[in-house]
């Protein structure tokens, strides 16, 4: 492992360690580490980890670790944004921590935002919205109304906001926080690993701070990255398990009604259509596609026998889906290859 630190100790107990995992983000990077070191919040340290990059970003961060006092730059082999991230978090210095991927890019006032409102505070965490861009469009804003709320306090409905805003960005931790619950991402997942993270992280919480700030940039292409390709079955089912036990253990942990909202529906039928698509369009055997279907039954995280159906669609795949015969998978298959 190589590693350049020119890093100044510093004092202040409000020191915002900001990390970003590298891995071949091509010209994003630059525009990226622009926007992080034009911070207006004035004690930051930037902890880069190049995970394995072939694309030249390691001799630009090595010009931007040379230039700028506050950065730490690490190079490591490939191994996974989770390996990546956790890596940072060990050395971060920082009170609070907060995390941005390289191929986004965040507002002059992203930190300071975040940091200058939660001083004063008991919140263990912050959170803020997002501008999503889509080839480098503006397709959507998400943001929230601006409040200091304790998790006992908690509708329903911004309960469900909460939680699927699972990105690691558009938020601060505290470090102390992280630690001392002993909390990391997950090495075994290529998947969904983030949103593990932020759920153990919330298990935790007391109190919330959210803004009405949106000052993270989030960039989408479609460039075949992970959003865009079809998931391995198996990957797939386990993102989806992992994500609907979390929703039911939150909500009892927040002491909120064991019911399904809307938004939760709508996630667990997009999540069978997924997991139609995943063992369909990758061709996989109908011995396979039985055992998969069977998982997904089988599955009491999931709850496939409570859901309710939707359209004619969803409706049909739920009835094929608990038949898991033949005739059915070959239906299915008719639907979804």
């Amino acid at each position: 492992m190589k590693k350049i630190i020119q890093h100044k100790e510093r004092e202040n107990c409000d020191l915002v360690s900001v990390i970003i995992p590298i891995y071949n983000p091509g010209e994003a990077l630059k525009r990226c580490l622009d926007s992080v070191t034009r911070q207006t919040y004035p004690s930051l340290e930037i902890i880069l980890i190049n995970d394995g990059s072939t694309d030249g970003s390691d001799e630009l961060c090595r010009s931007f670790a040379e230039a700028d006092s506050r950065i730490i730059y690490i190079s490591q082999s490939n191994s996974g944004v989770s390996a990546s991230r956790n890596r940072g978090l060990e050395i971060a210095k920082g009170k609070y921590v907060c995390f941005v991927d390289s191929d986004d890019y965040v507002d002059a006032n992203y930190v300071a935002v975040m940091a200058e409102k939660i001083i004063g505070t008991d919140a263990d965490l912050v959170i803020q919205g997002l501008k999503r861009y889509k080839d480098n469009e503006l397709n959507k804003v998400e943001a929230f109304e601006a409040s200091l709320m304790k998790v006992s306090d908690l509708t329903e409905c911004l309960f469900d906001k909460i939680f699927y805003y699972c990105g690691p960005y558009c938020k601060l931790f505290r470090t102390s926080f992280v630690r001392s619950h002993r909390l990391s991402f997950p090495t075994d997942l290529s998947y969904g690993e983030d949103a593990v993270f932020y759920f153990n992280y919330l298990e935790h919480c007391r109190s919330i701070l959210l803004l009405s700030d949106e000052g993270y940039n989030y960039q989408a292409f479609n460039n075949g990255s992970l959003s865009t390709k079809i998931l391995p079955p198996d990957k797939f089912w386990q993102n989806q398990h992992n994500r609907r036990k979390a929703y039911r253990h939150l909500k009892a942990c927040y002491s909120l009604p064991q019911t399904e909202s809307s938004a939760e529906l709508f996630c667990k039928r997009a999540g069978v259509a997924g997991m139609m698509n995943s063992i369909f369009k990758l061709k996989k055997s109908d011995a396979e596609a039985r055992n998969y279907i069977k998982l997904m039954k089988e599955d009491e995280a999931f709850g496939l026998a409570e859901m309710r159906g939707g359209s004619f669609i969803q409706n049909l795949t739920l009835w094929l889906v608990n038949k898991n015969n033949a005739v059915s998978r070959r239906i299915l298959k008719l639907i979804y290859a």
